[in-house]
Parts: structure tokens; C-alpha cells; sequence
């Protein structure tokens, strides 16, 4: 009996009679071509006081009266980091910069439940998006 042999792109070899075997190579092929690419969610970090941004993170849950702090905009060229209140009633929440403006301010301040802003860094200054 005469056998087909499937050969893709990267050379990988596969019985051609058998649809699972191929599926099953390139379902590897595309999760190492992947693999550092696909994160699982992390970054998501709730705070109840005063917190200064990290590397890691992502998204600033804010659940208290405080201040988040974004890191040197200098450091960060490219970062985004997203700031939501989640957290109701009147308050001041404010976002500030340890280095660097937020579009030419200081800090701003968020009042509204569910209000969420992104700030993403030139290498100089934070700015909103």
C-alpha cells in the first residue's frame, strides 16, 4: 500500500490519511510560534491605599480614596497603564507622575465610578489616551 506523507512548511512530515495527526502538528507549530507572545492575565492590580505603578502592571482597580502613582516616564517609553475607579461615593482619587507631566499636569483626579483612563508614555511625559 502506497502511503501519502503531508510535509508543512517547516518540514514536519504527517500521514496524509490521517486529518487528526496534522491538526495535532500544527496546533504545536503554532503554540511554539507563540510561546512568549500569549500572556496569561496578569498586570491586574486592586488597590485600597496610596500605590506607586510597577513594571508588571497593567491595570490600576482603584477601591478607595487615594493616589496612584505612575512611574519616570523616562523609563517607560511606550507603556501603557490603564487607571479605573471601582470603588463608589465622593472621593479623591488622583493619578500623579513621579517623573514627567500627564497632559502638562502634575496629577489629575478621577471622581466618577467606573471612570477609567489610559496613560501611556512618549519617554518624557504620560499622556492620556
Amino acid at each position: 500500500m502506497n502511503k501519502r506523507i503531508f510535509v508543512d512548511s517547516l518540514g514536519q512530515t504527517y500521514n496524509r490519511g490521517t486529518l487528526l495527526d496534522i491538526l495535532r502538528g500544527m496546533a504545536e507549530q503554532i503554540n511554539a510560534l507563540f510561546a512568549g507572545y500569549i500572556y496569561p492575565v496578569e498586570g491586574i492590580k486592586t488597590v485600597t491605599t496610596s500605590y506607586a505603578v510597577q513594571e508588571p502592571d497593567r491595570l490600576i482597580l482603584v477601591n478607595a480614596d487615594l493616589t496612584v502613582t505612575l512611574p519616570d516616564a523616562r523609563n517607560f517609553g511606550g507603556k501603557r497603564i490603564s487607571v479605573k475607579i471601582i470603588n463608589s461615593g465622593a472621593g479623591t482619587r488622583t493619578v500623579a507622575s513621579s517623573y514627567g507631566t500627564i497632559d502638562g499636569s502634575v496629577s489629575i483626579t478621577m471622581n466618577i465610578q467606573y471612570q477609567a483612563l489610559d496613560f501611556v508614555s512618549d519617554g518624557t511625559n504620560w499622556h492620556i489616551q
